[in-house]
């Protein structure tokens, strides 16, 4: 999520941290100029850690500014919606469960009829500065614990999703492809909708 951030905006919360550490440690009369600044940077760095992992959800939740419109929606937590391949034309019912802070990014996907699953191995959120629409880019692996005679017990693929958000309604719909049984000629592609489900 951090790649949405104006690259501006996170060296000033930097700086700042920075400033306001380097103040407080500086107070401290037996520590000399470089044990000031030696701290400061380890103590600014750990807090913006925990700011990027963590602490983002509690500005987040803020009501006086909506930053899921104004930078990007909280996609964190579990998702259900659909998937229609080009090969069945059947409609599968999927669960989804994503975990995202301003340094990692998890999806996992798993079928209602527990056929399929996959995880993103690979992700990225990004805002098309034409349209301020954001997308989300993933490569996933999927694996098929039990397959048909006709299917893969395991196959990589990749999709596009278009993030959506109003009135606290999130949803992402778009398509994937992957490369399952492509040396049969039935690599698949297809549409994926979800809407957040809490």
């Amino acid at each position: 999520m951090w790649k949405l951030l104006p690259v501006s905006l996170i060296i000033k919360v930097y700086i700042s941290v920075l400033s306001i550490i380097f103040l407080i440690v500086n107070l401290i009369p037996e520590w000399g100029l470089l044990k000031v600044v030696e701290v400061s940077g380890l103590v600014s760095l750990g807090i913006m850690f925990v700011l990027a992992k963590w602490g983002w959800k509690y500005i987040w939740k803020n009501k006086l500014i909506d930053l899921n419109k104004l930078i990007c929606p909280d996609l964190n937590g579990s998702w259900k919606g659909n998937i229609c391949s080009n090969y069945s034309n059947e409609i599968k019912e999927v669960k989804v469960k994503i975990e995202v802070d301003f340094l990692t990014f998890k999806m996992f996907l798993i079928s209602e009829d527990n056929y399929s699953e996959s995880s993103v191995i690979s992700s990225q959120l990004y805002k098309d500065k034409r349209t301020d629409i954001i997308y989300l880019y993933y490569m996933f692996e999927g694996q098929v614990p039990n397959p048909k005679k006709t299917d893969e017990t395991s196959f990589d693929g990749a999709g596009k999703l278009k993030v959506k958000y109003e009135n606290d309604f999130f949803q992402l719909e778009g398509t994937y492809w992957t490369n399952r049984a492509y040396q049969n000629n039935n690599n698949t592609a297809g549409r994926i909708e979800l809407k957040k489900s809490n």
